[in-house]
This record gives structure tokens, C-alpha cells and sequence, in this order.
């Protein structure tokens, strides 16, 4: 969980079980310092934030970004996630539970959690950080994708014989690929908690 010393930018909730907070992440390139604007909202009525799902990392481990004009720190793994989710050109509305959610107000955090369920159920869409690509997992996601394609036009419907069919095509790479692919994968998931 995010370590936060100091006055808190965190503006109280209303009494309404429906009022959340959303982070407006300001536009920026990226390596420009990272900034985010709290807003207060009715996830009744506005629907148009994107819920961000990622693995925290190594809570002791920070980064400063700016939250409402104050240095806040967030984990490594969110940092990251901000530099490459921000857009350049505008606002990217996101709800993110280390920065919505008041984590020094325990109370605060035990009410808004009981909700996470609806804030993700209202999201416009949930957005998936699993955190920044090893060296060689670009290149196998886009040679999975390659061989993806190159499997779909050569398997029939009834072709039971996958693996004579993989061998046939010279697709074993791709099995091989997809097993380095999971690993990842299940290494990066495994924090997460839905």
C-alpha cells in the first residue's frame, strides 16, 4: 500500500454511498513530471472514467507525482503505468484505488472499498496495467499475434490433431513463445485482486 506522510489532498466525501473520487490525469509527454487532478463524482451519474486495475509492486519503493499541486508518492509499477496511460493531447479521466481512496483515512478506506465492485461495474472501461514490457515480451506478444493469424487461416474447424497441425505449419515456436507469454503473465497477475 502507498506510504503517504503529510497533509493529505484528499477533500472529504459527501454523504452519498455513490460519490467517488477520479484522478484527471493532465496530458504530458512522456518522462514530463506527472500530474493529476482529484475530482469528486456521482459514479450513478457519470460514467465516463475508465477503472485502472494494476499490480502495486513494492509498496517501499516510490515516485513523486503531483496530486491537486502536491507531491504524492505512488509505487514504481504506478509510475510507470501513468507515463504510458497519459495522453498528450487531453484529460484521461481514471479511478485508481491508491490515489481515489484517502488510504490514510481508515474508515474512508474500509467505506470505499465495500464499493469497488460498482465503481468498476460503472466504469466506461477497465484498463489493465500488468506493468512495463521485459526486452523480449514485445517481441513475443507480436509474434504471438503473427503466428495467431497464421494459425487461424490454417485451422479447420474439425481439426482435433492441433499439434500435428502446429508441426505441419512450422508453428512449434509459437507454442514455445506462448508458454514464455503465460509465465509472464502469471508472474504479473498474481497480485492482483478483483
Amino acid at each position: 500500500m502507498e506510504h503517504f506522510k503529510g497533509i493529505s489532498p484528499h477533500r472529504p466525501l459527501g454523504d452519498s454511498p455513490t460519490e467517488i473520487r477520479i484522478v484527471n490525469l493532465l496530458p504530458g509527454e512522456y518522462g514530463d513530471p506527472i500530474e493529476c487532478v482529484l475530482e469528486h463524482i456521482d459514479m450513478n451519474i457519470t460514467k465516463d472514467y475508465e477503472a485502472l486495475s494494476y499490480c502495486w509492486g513494492e509498496a517501499s519503493i516510490t515516485k513523486p507525482i503531483l496530486l491537486d499541486s502536491r507531491s504524492y508518492p505512488v509505487t514504481t509499477n504506478l509510475f510507470d503505468g501513468l507515463q504510458r496511460l497519459r495522453k498528450s493531447d487531453g484529460l484521461r479521466r481514471l479511478w485508481i484505488d491508491s490515489l481515489c481512496i484517502n488510504q490514510i483515512d481508515l474508515a474512508e478506506r474500509s467505506r470505499e472499498i465495500q464499493k469497488m465492485l460498482s465503481i468498476y461495474k460503472n466504469a466506461s472501461k477497465v484498463v489493465i496495467w500488468l506493468g512495463e514490457c521485459l526486452p523480449w515480451s514485445e517481441a513475443t506478444v507480436q509474434a504471438i499475434f503473427d503466428y495467431v493469424t497464421k494459425v487461424g487461416k490454417a485451422f479447420d474447424e474439425d481439426d482435433i490433431d492441433y499439434a500435428g497441425t502446429v508441426a505441419q505449419y512450422g508453428l512449434t515456436e509459437f507454442w514455445r513463445q506462448q508458454v514464455r507469454l503465460n509465465e509472464f503473465l502469471r508472474q504479473r497477475c498474481r497480485e492482483i485482486a478483483i
